[in-house]
Parts: structure tokens; sequence; C-alpha cells
């Protein structure tokens, strides 16, 4: 009998009498990859609401470099929290990551192996409770279960 390791295929796949057999639903949506990688790539972003177990996030998707550059900005700006050392130099490596990202978009074809999509401006809607305003938001590609575009009018 073969053990686990034995049965591991080369990206975490269950290999079963010597053939990969890969969990098609644990994958994420590859129509919404494919519109994250163009966000990416070009900068551009677009009103969307995406379906995860706790609710649905609805807000602006945004480029990786556009959300660390909001991440940079809101370290900086949050009148709450007292500007110190350690939160400039916060900003500054999320600056530094943002500018990296919108480099390595412009040089490379799009990248399709992401596990990641950010938005701006984000509101969660539970069942049963008030809209919650989040704002920056970075969630896993493959716990969303649906989307659409559009966004969701808050009362």
């Amino acid at each position: 009998m073969a053990t686990d390791d034995e049965n591991a295929g080369s990206n975490g796949d269950e290999v079963l009498e010597g053939l990969p057999v890969s969990d098609y639903w644990a994958q994420p949506d590859p129509e919404l990859v494919q519109m994250i990688a163009l966000i990416n790539k070009f900068g551009i972003s677009m009103s969307a609401r995406v379906f995860v177990s706790a609710g649905v996030v609805s807000g602006e998707l945004v480029s990786i470099s556009s959300f660390y550059e909001g991440l940079a900005e809101s370290i900086q700006s949050d009148e709450s929290v007292e500007v110190d050392p350690v939160s400039s130099a916060l900003a500054s490596v999320y600056r530094s990551q943002a500018e990296e990202f919108r480099r390595e978009a412009a040089d490379k074809d799009l990248d399709l192996g992401l596990r990641h999509l950010h938005v701006k401006d984000a509101w969660m809607f539970s069942p049963g409770s008030k809209p919650l305003e989040i704002g920056l938001w970075r969630g896993r590609l493959a716990s969303i279960s649906g989307w659409s575009l559009g966004s969701y009018v808050r009362d």
C-alpha cells in the first residue's frame, strides 16, 4: 500500500493508481483569476461583489500595487494613530512593494498563478447584520464561491 507521501502529486493533488486527481472545486474560478491578472497588469479597477463564507464583499477591485499604495496611505493618514518611526517604515515598505509590483506587471505577461484579489472601499454584507465598512480588503481567490460585476448601494 502506498504512503501519503507517495500519493501526493506535484501540486498537492492526490494520485490514485498513478493518475493525478485534482479537486476542481478547490481551485479559484479561472475567469476571475484572468480578470484580476488584467487588473494587476494594467492598473485598472472595477466594481464587483465577491461571495465568501461570511457574506458578500462589495467594492472596487484594484491592482496589487494600488492595494499596497493604499495601505501606505492609510498608515500615514490615519489621524487616530500617531505617526511614529515604525509606521513610517512600514508605509515605506508598502510603497516600495507597490512600485515593485507595478514594474513587474509592466515587464511580464499576465500572471495567472494568482492567489489573492484586492478591493478598496470594501463593504461586507452578511445575513442578519448591518453592512460593515472594511476599507481595503485582501481575499484568497480559492475562498471565493462566486462573483458579479457592480456593487451594492449602501443606505
